[in-house]
């Protein structure tokens, strides 16, 4: 355990220069963009041109570039990301973070358990019953999965499911409010206050957006363990466990499947992450306020603050999300010491 610790600690020592990195790049690439966030303001009729050139020096952006960036990094190792300049003027932007968060929180969820229900079985049952037709259809499925872009597959669910045949909601809106708000979760305060409508309102709301986002990462998902399964199928120990007469059952889901998840589990962490960082274009077609669509608009903006912390919350959490996934290969096979 001593070695797992110390594995921890330097990847932790390590996440520093990699998020500095992050935030270097992403603050040359928005100050690339023509225009500043107090402009945008003020062409929009919202200020008049003493109140804009006011709020420019305010929040430095009269400065040069590299005295922008580290005044930026003082105020965030004293905690404080800052302030909205143009998506929610003045807000604080650790509240707009913790307010969209649970919402992509949410839609994770319900994305994660279609992913892994769905992706794991399939790529189990296509390596079973290798080049057969069960197999060509999950291959040709997964393969389609894959090549679909997001935000298109989540259109043709909403004109489908949502205009065509009028199932679920299209867009984010009118979900019932729980008795009990805890996390900010609808899915999980619904059950915790026992609203069953809130958890109705919830699956109904997030069932599109859901298989949009989760479609394409059941694909990744299926095709890996295939692959992985196929792989590890081929090798002496499943041979020698045929030969002392274990079920075929036994033998794919006891010795085989446990040694494919390895690598898969790097690709469903990833995912995950990926999924937890913000589904941009899920999240902006079907109107949810989560992480994703939050940085959209300070983008579109130029709202550099929103902007920087929103991709440091992305990228903090796929570094945690790599994390988790190395420290659960010990636990999946034992070989592995840190």
């Amino acid at each position: 355990m001593k070695g797992l610790y110390a594995y921890i600690i330097r990847r932790l020592i390590l996440l520093i220069p990699v998020v500095l990195g992050v935030m270097l790049i992403t603050f040359i690439l928005m100050h690339s963009i023509p225009g500043n966030p107090v402009a945008y303001l003020g062409g929009s009729g919202k200020l008049p041109p003493e109140a804009v050139e006011k709020l420019v020096k305010i929040y430095g952006l009269d400065q040069p570039l590299f005295i922008q960036f580290f005044l930026y990094l003082a105020n965030l190792f004293q905690g404080n990301l800052g302030t909205s300049i143009s998506v929610n003027p003045g807000a604080n932007i650790t509240d707009l973070i913790v307010t969209a968060f649970p919402h992509t929180v949410e839609l994770t969820i319900y994305s994660a358990i279609i992913m892994i229900l769905v992706g794991i079985p399939a790529g189990v049952i296509s390596a079973k019953k290798r080049n057969s037709l069960t197999d060509n259809v999950t291959r040709v499925g997964a393969l389609i999965g894959v090549s679909m872009p997001v935000f298109w597959l989540g259109i043709m669910l909403q004109i489908i499911f949502g205009v065509v045949f009028p199932i679920f909601p299209i867009l984010w809106a009118g979900i019932h409010e729980p008795a009990v708000k805890v996390t900010g979760i609808y899915l999980i305060d619904g059950f915790i206050s026992l609203d069953f409508r809130t958890i109705v309102d919830s699956i109904m709301h997030y069932a599109l957006p859901a298989i949009a986002l989760g479609a394409l990462s059941l694909s990744i998902v299926t095709r890996m363990v295939r692959s992985s399964m196929l792989e590890v199928l081929g090798e002496d120990y499943i041979r020698t466990a045929r030969a002392k007469g274990c079920s075929e059952n036994a033998t794919i889901y006891r010795h085989a499947l446990r040694n494919s998840l390895i690598p898969a589990t790097t690709v469903i962490g990833l995912q995950i992450g990926g999924l937890l960082g913000g589904a941009v274009l899920t999240e902006t077609v079907f109107a949810i306020p989560g992480i994703g669509r939050l940085i959209t608009d300070a983008i579109m903006r130029s709202d550099y603050p929103l902007v920087m912390a929103g991709v440091l919350f992305i990228a903090i959490i796929y570094i945690l999300s790599n994390l988790v996934v190395d420290v659960l290969y010990a636990y999946l096979d034992p070989r592995i010491r840190y």
